[in-house]
């Protein structure tokens, strides 16, 4: 289970979310019903998207701060630089309700799913076949065309240095900024 996998899923599900009416679940709650609770969702417009991602907070427990540090950048760098995607119309469409639906491959269930407004909470656990285990809390909101989210993560990775565990909260603003452009 890898962070990096998370921003993605992060922005779909945020733009899937936008105009829902009010559907809280709590868990368990499978990839299924997290889709079934997007059905009647307002979908994203189909286009161009810019997604900027700031990490808030970043913490190996048990490892000195300045390899901390060091990770952190090497995160940072990782997944903060601007990246731009096409959704298309088909993908607009369907939203993220084939996205929630498909996480059951990854060993995904929701422990709560609130999707009211254009608001969205999201309470994820997944489990990696390698003894990996992470929570993923997502929240913030929508609209057609962009989202505001904070995504809150606890992993447990083996081999991870110190404790085995890291602990990081990201802010990811996604806004649509025209049609898509050819590549």
């Amino acid at each position: 289970m890898r962070s990096k996998l998370f921003v993605p899923l992060a922005a779909a599900l945020s733009l899937s979310a936008c105009g829902s009416s009010e559907d809280t679940r709590e868990g368990p709650i499978s990839p299924e019903d997290a889709a079934e609770a997007l059905s009647n969702a307002e979908t994203p417009r189909a286009g161009q998207y810019r997604t900027n991602v700031e990490v808030l907070e970043f913490d190996i427990p048990g490892i000195p701060k300045a390899q901390q540090e060091q990770m952190r950048a090497m995160m940072a760098g990782s997944i903060t630089a601007e990246q731009s995607y096409c959704l298309t119309e088909a993908e607009a469409e369907n939203g993220g309700r084939e996205m929630a639906k498909n996480l059951a491959a990854g060993d995904c269930s929701f422990n709560e799913f609130r999707a009211s407004g254009n608001t969205l909470y999201a309470d994820m656990v997944c489990k990696g076949a390698d003894g990996a285990q992470g929570n993923v809390i997502l929240e913030g909101t929508t609209t057609r065309n962009s989202s505001d989210m904070t995504m809150t993560m606890n992993q447990r990775l083996p081999g991870m240095p110190g404790e085995g565990s890291m602990n990081m909260k990201m802010h990811m603003v996604s806004e649509r900024v025209g049609d898509c452009t050819s590549g």
